[in-house]
C-alpha cells in the first residue's frame, strides 16, 4: 500500500515533464529563428547552444515520459509482481546483462532524478534563449 502511493505521487511529479517537455519545444521554436534571422554572431552561438540544451531536453523528456507510464501502472497494479516483470522486460531487452533487482524506492528516486536534469536542462536552455535575446538587443 505505500508504494501505491509513492507511485502516484512520482507518477504525479514525472507527468508534468509534459509540460516541461512543451516549454522547452516553444524556447527551441524561438531559439531556432533567432538563429535564422540576421545578427550578431555571439548571439547566434548562444541560441546554437540553447538548441542543443532543447536536443538533450528531448531525450530526457522521452525517459521521463516512459517512466512516468511505468509509475502509473505500478500504482495500478500489484507492485512486487510488476517490479519482478519490469526487470525481466529490461534485462531482455535494454540492458541484455543481469542487473541487480531494484526496490520501489530506488526506481522512484531514479525516474525523479531523470525529471530533475529534465527541469535543469529546460531552465539552461531558456537561459541561454534570455542571454542571446539580450546580446541581440544590444547588438553584441
Amino acid at each position: 500500500m505505500a508504494f501505491e502511493i509513492e507511485a502516484r505521487l512520482t507518477y504525479s511529479f514525472l507527468d508534468s515533464g509534459r509540460i516541461i517537455a512543451r516549454a522547452a519545444n516553444v524556447a527551441a521554436l524561438i531559439a531556432g529563428a533567432g538563429l535564422l534571422l540576421p545578427g550578431p554572431s555571439l548571439s547566434r552561438w548562444i541560441f546554437a547552444a540553447s538548441l542543443l540544451c532543447w536536443m538533450a531536453g528531448c531525450w530526457l523528456a522521452m525517459r521521463v515520459a516512459v517512466d512516468a507510464s511505468l509509475f502509473r501502472v505500478l500504482a495500478d497494479g500489484d507492485t512486487e509482481a510488476a517490479g519482478k516483470e519490469l526487470d525481466a522486460l529490461l534485462t531482455s531487452v535494454v540492458f541484455r546483462h543481469r542487473q541487480k533487482a531494484l526496490t520501489p524506492g530506488d526506481r522512484s528516486r531514479r525516474s525523479l532524478r531523470l525529471w530533475r536534469t529534465q527541469i535543469t536542462t529546460c531552465a539552461a536552455e531558456l537561459a541561454f534563449l534570455f542571454a542571446a535575446e539580450i546580446l541581440r538587443l544590444w547588438s553584441i
